[in-house]
Parts: structure tokens; sequence; C-alpha cells
């Protein structure tokens, strides 16, 4: 399945409420805890602000009223600041993880 058929495929199931956001970054959760130790490919990860946000677009989409045309589609951040990075997530410049 290509990216963006995974997108309206999460969109049509929260419409249908056979899905939730807070259903899916739970898993997407899971398997970042699963293999991140082992490809070392995020900078920063802030679960708890991932989990409040998916709250909040799961509350949205229980009005019908999400907003965006990707409301509750879990996706990376594409900030290219550190400092912007690292603030965003509570944490001013202190590293994720500790160097290797």
């Amino acid at each position: 399945m290509r990216p963006y058929e995974l997108s309206a495929a999460l969109l049509d199931a929260y419409r249908r409420r056979a899905l939730s956001p807070v259903e899916v970054i739970r898993d997407v959760l899971e398997r970042v805890a699963a293999f991140e130790p082992h490809i070392h490919a995020l900078y920063l990860l802030a679960p708890e602000r991932a989990l409040a946000e998916a709250r909040a677009s799961e509350a949205r989409w229980t009005r019908g009223e999400p907003i965006g045309s990707l409301d509750g589609v879990p996706r990376p951040s594409r900030t290219t600041s550190h400092k912007r990075r690292t603030e965003a997530a509570g944490n001013r410049g202190e590293r994720s993880r500790p160097e290797p």
C-alpha cells in the first residue's frame, strides 16, 4: 500500500468510527519502541505529546469536525531547526538520548 493510500484508508476508518487516532498512535508508538533501539532513526520522541494530540483529534472526529485533510494521520515532524525541535518537545537543548 502506498503512503497516500494508507492515509486515505485511515481517514475513511475515522469517518466510519472503525478506528480512532488514539488506537493508531498507540500502534505507531509500539512499533517505534520495538525498532528505534535498533535503527536510531528518530532525533526526538515525545509519546505523551503524540497521545495528547491523538486524543484531541479523536474528539474532533467524534464531533464530526476534523481539522485539515490529514487530521489524526501520524506523520513525523519536519522541523529543521535543532532549537525549534527541542523546544517544541519541552526540551531546551538536551539530546533526546545519550550519545552512543
